[in-house]
């Protein structure tokens, strides 16, 4: 069987630091291997990208001078994204099930064959 598909998780923010600090931190919990994560700022003024740059993981960080929409900054996302799949969240959502990720990734390879 072929090894699990990269995901790239995309989530795109605006003001909203403290959520998309738990929603990222739904992901590191899953202990995906295979997991890029990616954040497009739409002009935050809470130093999202300050509290971004301290974690201990990477994150892929893309700023916007303005906000030019959840749209767009999405598609921004997949165009700096590495991953097989993609996985697109709000930045005030989280996975509550530790093998969420796992599950999906599974199920769209069995689907794929």
């Amino acid at each position: 069987m072929a090894p699990p598909p990269t995901i790239s998780a995309i989530l795109v923010t605006w003001n909203r630091r403290d959520l998309l600090l738990s929603a990222i931190h739904s992901l590191v919990r899953q202990e995906y291997p295979y997991l890029e994560i990616v954040v497009v700022d739409n002009a935050s003024t809470d130093d999202t990208e300050g509290v971004l740059a301290n974690l201990p993981f990477p994150v892929r960080y893309v700023r916007n001078n303005r906000n030019l929409g959840a749209s767009v900054a999405r598609n921004q996302g997949v165009r700096v994204s590495g991953g097989e799949l993609l996985l697109f969240m709000d930045s005030d959502a989280e996975l509550m099930t530790r093998g969420a990720l796992l599950f999906l990734a599974k199920r769209l390879q069995k689907d794929e064959g």
